[in-house]
């Protein structure tokens, strides 16, 4: 039981700081622990020299040790809201995450992220609304060796082959949904390689409205009406998102060059 603690993590770059932290174990046989954490929670950032802070419910974190090789976490979270200064950058519902790790031949990571109306608050247009969005991910042949920062993380990914298997995706954005499942991998170039299913229903009510907040111009979304028009058979657009040659394409339609992640 504490209060005003400080968790640091990437070799002390980036600073997590809760309100108060409770931790109990659940007896006879002292597997599953307890952490409960209480907001607002700082999140501070050296190399930024920037400060978030997120408001947000109690929270409890269930740590399940199964076995030497196998841990499974579970967390819900209320209410939350991230501010940077005094502006919010983004509200949420409700934020369910699951975690399962296993090493015991190679090291693998299962992930069930949940999220319940997610708002996103550019500065010069109005919010971004995502209503629902779920995704289970395994993360096959995954770094055993803890990584000072995101970036070391996903290099040492690349140079084993860690392969990233969407199981599902489905998330719901005004009228259109979208659902997608396939896999990737990343180059050591810092480029994905790979290709997602994905089945888009309600397609022209999402191209109107990122036409009307300027993201894309009246012509492009003519264009990518008339193209991916053709994949359409009444359940909605379905088309490959592929990864390839350091390009990206969604169907017909060549969506540009990708960014390296490093």
């Amino acid at each position: 039981d504490c209060s005003d603690p400080v968790i640091h993590l990437d070799r002390d770059r980036t600073q997590l700081r809760p309100r108060h932290l409770i931790g109990y174990m659940r007896a006879p046989n002292l597997r599953t622990i307890f952490i409960e954490a209480r907001g607002p929670t700082i999140l501070l950032e050296s190399n930024q020299n920037s400060q978030t802070t997120i408001q947000h419910q109690p929270t409890t974190i269930h740590v399940n040790v199964r076995s030497k090789t196998s841990v499974h976490t579970d967390s819900e979270i209320s209410a939350i809201a991230v501010k940077h200064s005094d502006t919010v950058a983004a509200t949420v519902d409700k934020l369910r995450i699951q975690t399962t790790y296993n090493t015991e031949s190679t090291h693998h990571v299962g992930l069930l992220l949940r999220i319940a109306n997610l708002k996103i608050y550019p500065l010069e247009t109005e919010p971004f609304v995502v209503e629902k969005a779920e995704t289970t991910i395994q993360v096959r042949n995954a770094p055993s060796e803890p990584a000072a920062n995101a970036i070391d993380w996903m290099k040492a990914a690349a140079n084993q082959s860690t392969m990233f298997d969407i199981e599902q995706f489905n998330t719901r954005y005004g009228a259109a949904e979208l659902t997608a499942q396939g896999a990737f991998k990343l180059e050591e170039t810092g480029m994905i390689e790979g290709s997602l299913q994905t089945r888009i229903t309600n397609l022209s009510a999402l191209l109107q409205d990122l036409q009307r907040r300027h993201v894309l111009t009246p012509k492009n979304a003519q264009a990518a009406t008339s193209l991916l028009g053709i994949f359409d058979n009444g359940s909605g657009v379905a088309a490959d998102l592929r990864f390839q040659n350091q390009k990206m394409y969604w169907g017909p339609v060549k969506l540009g060059d990708q960014t390296p992640l490093f």
